[in-house]
């Protein structure tokens, strides 16, 4: 018996070993011909499960496969594998092989599998240094320097070799490997004088490693820094950085007597590394010639972009009092683009530059300081006096601030902007900044647009000019203006609501004071940050600008903590804390767009902030700052303000977006799609009081339903193909809009968020709500156009409360446009589109095409 159960469990284990190598060897079959990304990583996860031990070699046949993803998907299993294997099965030639593909990821992903293989990989790596693509020579050096300093030799032995191919490949190779030698040094020393390319590029990349005689190697890479071939220039960078401060400072010194591509990419090199190299580009700020200096002006400004280091400010403001114009003009453009707490350092030193004796620097200066500026007063002196000066580009540096301060109109900046734009007498730095004054001023995008896309797309352009030309379509994308502005005209040809919202603003003006005093309009609390709020969102969505929504906007403003952004009338508010001022922020980001006025940009950015702050780790909000606890109702306000926040062009942490996503996925019942307050699927909340629990059932509402398919809809799930979306709106109509006090059917909250939901799904739908809508709050308007504290909400609230948000309910269709239409560019953007498109694939500079994916990115994101 012991015999036949032995055998049986052998008999079982050798079946489960050939159905694994079956398995195996059928999913590296199907791995090769793989089409979609789906079915690959189904097909790589299947592999893992298998183990190297069955499916390695299978795998290694993958790597013929035809997709370049395949491929890569293949080398990956390998790379992992290899690592796990003392001793990776099969022979390296096929691995070795593939080290051809042009894909830099297959590529190192062989290396990695080749580095296990030990001596049996030295022999195909050898042969792989004498292909004749550069690449493939790279990563087949890199393999063999893994493989450690036994097999150096080897490599030296090649440079004896008569064919020109092995000897670069060789040459190359040695760049991987550490200190090989005086002998090899003096080798590499000549190959860098050679006249050949190739073989200057592998002597120089060879430097790399000469770290024991960096003391010589420093100068010939200075001197291949300058070669008039890119490719031993950027050799000669990559080997520099190799050599630790030495081959940084190499670099720094090398900056302004090159090409401006080489300029800019050891700007981009150096903006990737650290504290460190600002503070050696400080060291060499002073020194070398004006050409230098402001050379490294230019790269502290790109590196000020990304990093606050006040040492590169304090560098920046030394600079603005260089004797040569020229180092002042990179310097007070440079503080333009720091990070803001970095640029307020240098705010005294800019003012001064706005009186320096050179125009463009002056012209600089002052459109620096219009950004930077905190207030406005500082601009009214540099203004008036560059407006009375005759050059072009200082009038128009005057207008752009000008239209800030509102003593200039659009227009009249526009005219003085266009022949510094356009006019080829000046400068790349008059038009680099003339571009960058449309980008700000309103109305100037078309013609920004149209001189952006002639720039953009003329490969001889210099570099720099594309790339500012890029960044300025991306200022004016994400500070466009205009989405919100034609309210009033679309509320003037909206004949059925247009005289019901008029008589309740007008009620709404007579009973303010300043702003609106919650009590004094029949509320229970002290909510006049909320009441004022929702007055103020009433005017705007009318596409009222007087004094009403001045006087609610100063209101609010007055009771923003200036440190911390938050907006409220107490120090603690209890539960409506956050409810209030995430009503005030959606407020004052409306405004910014509505309003056109730049004064509210930092204050409603101040409550943006603490919308963010306010949110509970990974997922979303409630009454309480990082209470821990969430619910929809808070949640849904905060979501609509950072969507209108994002909209008008405010800064807005994707991750608070990312987290009011989860909780609305998270609180929706699958099943049925009703949105729950704080748990999934519950009901809307009300309070034990008996007016609220015995009047107003909360089975006689689904405004949590309607606030749920909004944020949505604003997030960016689309309603014509959301199954959620159509089972939720399903629910909202079962109970529209009814005015019966007799049934608690009478909820003015859920009718508002319902009417901005509807208006979101559009179609027979939204018209069904629409009319049921109108029915009830048209046919229940006072005389003197409010509506009474009637429902769920009304005696909290009180009559302001209730007449605010009955005239934003019939506003729903004029205050926000279709969000899913937002993700389509307007006809305008489609030629600057498709023109960063290309130049995304086809510019010949690396830094253009970085610049411009970034900006499609921004055109994307700012449009979602």
């Amino acid at each position: 018996m012991r015999t036949l159960a032995c055998f049986l469990v052998l008999a079982c284990g050798g079946a489960a070993t050939r159905a694994d190598d079956d398995d195996a060897k059928a999913n590296a079959r199907w791995l090769a011909k793989a089409e979609s990304a789906k079915e690959r990583a189904g097909l790589v996860a299947k592999l893992r499960r298998i183990g190297p031990g069955q499916a390695y070699r299978r795998v290694v046949t993958a790597l013929n496969a035809k997709n370049p993803a395949n491929r890569r998907a293949a080398a990956m299993l390998l790379a992992e594998w290899a690592q796990e294997l003392d001793k990776p099965p099969g022979s390296p030639t096929r691995l070795a092989l593939g080290l051809k593909d042009r894909d830099a990821a297959t590529r190192a992903y062989l290396v990695t599998a080749l580095s296990r293989y030990g001596k049996k990989a030295v022999a195909p790596l050898l042969r792989m240094l004498k292909n004749r693509r550069r690449d493939t020579r790279e990563a087949a050096g890199q393999a063999l320097a893994a493989q450690g300093p036994a097999v150096l030799s080897k490599v030296v032995a090649m440079l004896d070799d008569e064919k020109p191919r092995a000897r670069r490949g060789a040459m190359h190779a040695l760049g991987w490997f550490d200190d090989p030698g005086d002998a090899v040094f003096a080798r590499l020393q000549r190959g860098v004088r050679a006249r050949d390319v190739e073989e200057r590029v592998a002597a120089v990349h060879g430097l790399r490693g000469c770290k024991g005689q960096r003391a010589a190697a420093l100068p010939l890479l200075a001197h291949a820094l300058r070669d008039r071939n890119a490719d031993v220039a950027r050799a000669a960078m990559s080997a520099a950085l190799n050599h630790g401060v030495g081959g940084l400072k190499t670099l720094a010194g090398s900056l302004g007597h090159g090409t401006e591509a080489r300029e800019v990419a050891i700007e981009q090199e150096f903006v990737k590394i650290g504290e460190s190299v600002a503070e050696l580009l400080v060291a060499a700020r002073a020194e070398g010639e004006p050409v230098h200096r402001a050379a490294v002006a230019r790269v502290l400004g790109g590196y000020g972009r990304r990093h606050g280091y006040s040492v590169i400010a304090d560098a920046l403001r030394a600079g603005l009092r260089d004797k040569d114009a020229s180092v002042r003009l990179a310097c007070a453009r440079s503080v333009r683009i720091l990070v803001p707490d970095a640029a307020r350092l240098a705010l005294d030193d800019i003012t001064r530059a706005t009186r320096d004796s050179d125009p463009g620097v002056r012209a600089a200066a002052l459109l620096t300081l219009e950004r930077m500026a905190p207030k406005r007063s500082q601009l009214v002196e540099p203004v008036g006096r560059a407006a009375k000066q005759h050059d072009p580009r200082l009038r128009a540096a005057a207008a752009v601030a000008g239209c800030r301060l509102g003593t200039v109109s659009a227009e009249q900046a526009l005219a003085l902007i266009q022949p510094v734009a356009t006019k080829s007498h000046f400068d790349r730095t008059a038009r680099a900044d003339a571009m960058l004054m449309l980008a700000v001023v309103p109305g100037g995008t078309a013609m920004l647009l149209s001189l952006a896309e002639q720039t953009i797309g003329d490969a001889e352009a210099p570099i720099r000019l594309r790339a500012e030309a890029i960044a300025a379509v991306a200022l004016a994308i994400e500070r466009r203006g205009g989405g919100f502005r034609d309210r009033a005209a679309r509320l003037k040809k909206a004949t059925a609501i247009a005289p019901a919202v008029t008589r309740a603003l007008q009620w709404l003006a007579d009973r303010r004071t300043a702003g609106w005093r919650a009590k004094a309009l029949g509320a229970r609390h002290d909510w006049d940050v909320g009441v004022t709020a929702l007055a103020t969102l009433a005017f705007l969505g009318a596409g009222r600008t007087d004094t009403p929504v001045r006087e609610g906007l100063e209101f609010l403003a007055s009771k923003q903590n200036k440190t911390t952004g938050e907006i409220n009338q107490f120090t603690n508010r209890g539960w409506a804390h956050t409810t209030e001022h995430a009503w005030a922020t959606l407020a004052l980001c409306e405004a910014v767009d509505v309003m056109g006025d730049p004064k509210w940009r930092p204050i409603a950015q101040a409550a943006v902030r603490y919308c963010e702050e306010a949110r509970n780790p990974h997922m979303a909000w409630r009454y309480k700052v990082k209470g821990g606890e969430n619910d929809t109702h808070v949640t849904t306000l905060m979501t609509q303000a950072l969507c209108v926040a994002k909209y008008v062009g405010l800064e807005v942490d994707r991750k608070a977006l990312e987290g009011a996503r989860r909780w609305v996925d998270k609180i929706s019942d699958p099943n049925f799609g009703q949105v729950g307050y704080n748990f999934p699927g519950g009901e809307v909340f009300r309070t034990p009081d008996h007016d609220q629990a015995g009047n107003f059932p909360s089975r006689r509402s689904q405004s949590m339903t309607a606030a749920g398919i909004l944020m949505r809809i604003m997030l960016g799930e689309d309603s014509r193909e959301s199954e959620m979306i159509r089972k939720g709106a399903k629910l909202c109509l079962g109970l529209k809009p009814r005015w019966n006090p007799h049934d608690g059917s009478i909820d003015m909250y859920f009718w508002h968020f319902g009417s901005l939901a509807m208006w979101q799904v559009g179609g027979d739908r939204y018209e069904t709500w629409r009319n049921a809508c109108h029915k009830a709050l048209l046919g229940h308007q006072k005389a003197d156009g409010s509506w009474p504290p009637a429902g769920a909400w009304g005696m909290f609230g009180g009559q302001g409360y209730s007449t605010a948000i009955g005239a934003l309910t019939l506003l729903a269709p004029i205050r926000y446009p279709r969000w899913r239409d937002i993700n389509h560019l307007p006809e305008s953007m489609h030629g600057i589109f498709a023109t960063l498109k290309r130049a995304t694939n086809n510019d010949p500079s690396p830094f253009v095409r970085a610049s411009a994916q970034r900006a499609v990115k921004c055109i994307k994101r700012s449009l979602r």
